[in-house]
């Protein structure tokens, strides 16, 4: 049978409506600490669990947040889950994780509307459209110093000489930044959206390696990994030089193709997303965009790159 706010009061011995106030944390409530105290071991004795929806319905929200991400079995999107649940449990929220493996996450987002959300993150690797509830992609990173590092990039790979590059990619976004710098120094570029499925990847991988460009960018380690085993396997003797955004650290950096990545920071963007979406809740959707998350290119030579090659991967 299901505990309510009078069994607490009548364990506690104070007014039912006490409790109330105390479990919404109503504003300007007097209260002794003694009385705080009983209505909390009552609370933790009888494993009190509020109603969501009877909250919902009384106060327009539930404190709750939805979590779009890719896989539960990748090990970005796991810690990316856990620190996620950690910032919106320091925000006050719980939250709800929606996980989306084709690619497409309007069931997603249907799904946690259904259960009542107050808003929606969605994971950078998505374009979710629109949502009935707020919703914020975390997208955060800072596009004039995005801009500024695949420039810097680029400079590094010409200096290797390097006429041509294929880009590997999750969203549109690479690509915007790419014909945007003012001079590249390849005679041939070429740009990839990467399949969902591994199959379909390991397919466009193939086919990428037949071309033999001089360089590869690529968004995903995961990617750069089933790159290194084509290679490996087919291509024995095709070296291309590799490029890599990278917003974490791990084993996989020790792979000696890769030849520098673009380093920012996932941590300090789930924080700004997060914090953003919880504003927007209690402004009633007034938009506070996420503040741009800075990124730089290392190139393998520096000590800086050294430091992200660690036993245990995670997050920055």
């Amino acid at each position: 049978m299901r505990v309510t706010l009078k069994d607490v009061a009548r364990l506690a011995n104070v007014n039912f409506t006490l409790v109330s106030k105390y479990i919404n944390q109503t504003p300007g409530v007097r209260m002794r600490p003694e009385t705080r105290q009983r209505i909390e071991s009552a609370i933790h004795e009888l494993k009190y669990q509020p109603i969501t929806v009877a909250r919902a319905l009384r106060y327009g929200r539930t404190d709750t947040l939805g979590l779009i991400v890719g896989n539960l079995t990748n090990e970005y999107f796991a810690h990316y889950a856990d620190s996620a649940i950690i910032e919106a449990e320091k925000l006050g929220f719980r939250l709800l994780i929606s996980v989306c493996k084709d690619g497409d996450p309007e069931k997603a987002i249907r799904g946690l509307y259904a259960n009542q959300v107050d808003g929606i993150v969605c994971c950078d690797c998505f374009n979710p459209g629109s949502a009935p509830c707020p919703m914020l992609t975390e997208r955060s990173f800072s596009m004039a110093s995005m801009k500024k590092a695949v420039a810097d990039s680029m400079r590094y790979l010409a200096e290797h000489e390097c006429s041509s590059i294929t880009g590997l990619f999750t969203d549109d976004r690479w690509p915007e930044i790419f014909s945007s710098l003012d001079h590249t120094p390849f005679i041939s570029q070429d740009f990839q959206s990467l399949p969902h499925d591994p199959a379909e990847r390991r397919k466009l991988l193939r086919g990428i390696c037949g071309k033999r460009p001089d360089a590869i960018f690529s968004t995903g380690w995961k990617t750069v990994n089933m790159l290194s085993v084509i290679l490996e396997k087919e291509f024995p003797d095709y070296d291309p030089l590799i490029i890599l955004w990278a917003n974490c650290k791990g084993p996989f950096l020790a792979n000696p193709r890769i030849r520098g990545v673009l380093h920012t920071s996932t941590l300090l963007s789930i924080k700004e997303t997060f914090t953003s979406l919880a504003n927007m809740v209690a402004s009633s959707g007034e938009v506070r965009r996420p503040a741009p998350v800075p990124c730089r290119f290392i190139p393998r030579e520096k000590s800086a790159y050294g430091e992200l090659i660690v036993e245990d991967f995670s997050l920055t």
